[in-house]
């Protein structure tokens, strides 16, 4: 094997790890090109360790953005905040998390460091991103603020500027707009690095055109960097930090720059509900089977959010499933959403199945009997929900 040949492999060895996207279990990913739907991944089912999963992002121009957002990462009440949440993935399972619960009474403080959340300086739950974490104590902080009177509302509020799929859409069309010369860049800097630079280094050789191919790659990998913080400072105002550490690793390895639009759409939708996310890069079909699916899985949540030993804490989460799924109603039944209500209720696939999980809608042959996939979820007869339809 030549030189040439060896260092061609290590530089599609090197591309391809920085290719891969490592989200935590929580995260809800999705894979997005720029001429068809997006694909939705759930992190608690990506290959990878016991705390990360590991995506595939485009290879290729024009590299199609990976936007990573989760459910989210704590539950609220009036009476406090709990960082267990009911929402998982529908069909899969939820990944393991810590229930810690706290009074509003008993904060005295609430930081965000890097993508941890601390109350009173103890751990309290860790984001997808530091956006997020940002976001998440910013509520913390307001929500507590208040008289137990004005909680409800607020956090309402909250939640439903999360579910906001309009705003999510004009978000997409900004960093549209906003990353189509970084896409250019990128590619320009991908065409050099594995079309022009080899066929010089393979017709010159290395020794000969290292000089002119590195000073050429560095003015590359610069343009990239300089589009990539004008695009980033607009899209996220506040987000200073995440910017100068995707900067640095552009300057550390430059092949990361190639990376650079999907770098830019990584945690853009970290702060909206995985709902808003589908809404803006799914088309109506998958969009509206996609909110289907999180509304059945809030109405029949997976244990142990039907099982948390502790009373306040188990009220917490309750309360906040319940207003997480009536705003998903609610968005689902507006036309302007494009997202009308789908029916719970799946039609037989064969004359033989007798019933049905409510939660993921596989269907059985049995009449009665638990759904092992979602908890050991009771099945719902097909005849006793035609009575009750009734």
């Amino acid at each position: 094997m030549s030189d040439f040949q060896v260092l061609m492999i290590v530089l599609v060895a090197a591309y391809g790890i920085e290719c891969l996207v490592w989200v935590p279990r929580r995260a809800v990913v999705f894979r997005k090109s720029w001429w068809r739907d997006a694909a939705i991944f759930d992190g608690n089912a990506l290959p990878g360790t016991g705390r990360t999963g590991v995506a595939l992002g485009f290879p290729l121009p024009p590299f199609g953005p990976t936007v990573v957002t989760s459910w989210p990462p704590i539950s609220l009440s009036p009476e406090g905040v709990c960082s267990f949440v009911a929402a998982a993935f529908n069909p899969g399972s939820g990944p393991d998390q810590e229930i810690r619960h706290f009074r509003f009474e008993a904060i005295d403080r609430v930081e965000a460091i890097d993508r941890d959340i601390r109350v009173n300086g103890r751990a309290f739950v860790t984001t997808v991103s530091a956006g997020q974490a940002r976001h998440i104590a910013g509520v913390l902080e307001r929500v507590r603020g208040l008289p137990r009177a004005a909680r409800a509302d607020a956090i309402v509020a909250a939640i439903r500027s999360s579910l906001d799929g309009d705003a999510a859409v004009l978000q997409w069309g900004a960093l549209r707009a906003r990353s189509r010369h970084l896409v250019i860049a990128a590619t320009t800097l991908f065409a050099f690095l594995f079309g022009a630079a080899p066929i010089v280094i393979w017709r010159s050789g290395l020794i000969g055109s290292w000089k002119p191919i590195l000073s050429l790659a560095l003015l590359l990998v610069t343009w990239v960097i300089v589009l990539f913080v004008r695009a980033h400072r607009d899209l996220v105002p506040g987000g200073a930090f995440d910017r100068r550490g995707h900067v640095t690793a552009m300057v550390l390895a430059p092949l990361d720059a190639i990376r650079a639009p999907d770098l830019l759409a990584r945690d853009l939708f970290s702060t909206w509900h995985p709902v808003a996310v589908a809404t803006a890069t799914c088309g109506e079909i998958q969009g509206r089977a996609f909110a289907a699916a999180v509304r059945r899985d809030l109405r029949h949540p997976l244990p142990p959010a039907d099982r948390i030993p502790d009373p306040e804490a188990h009220a917490c989460v309750g309360w906040f499933r319940e207003q997480t799924a009536a705003e998903i109603d609610r968005l689902c039944t507006r036309t302007a959403a494009g997202m009308p209500v789908v029916e719970s209720r799946p039609a037989k696939d064969e004359a033989r199945c007798r019933s049905y999980c409510p939660r993921c809608l596989a269907q059985f042959v049995v009449a009665g009997g638990s759904c092992k996939d979602c908890g050991d979820l009771e099945l719902v007869s097909f005849d006793e929900d035609s009575v009750a339809s009734a």
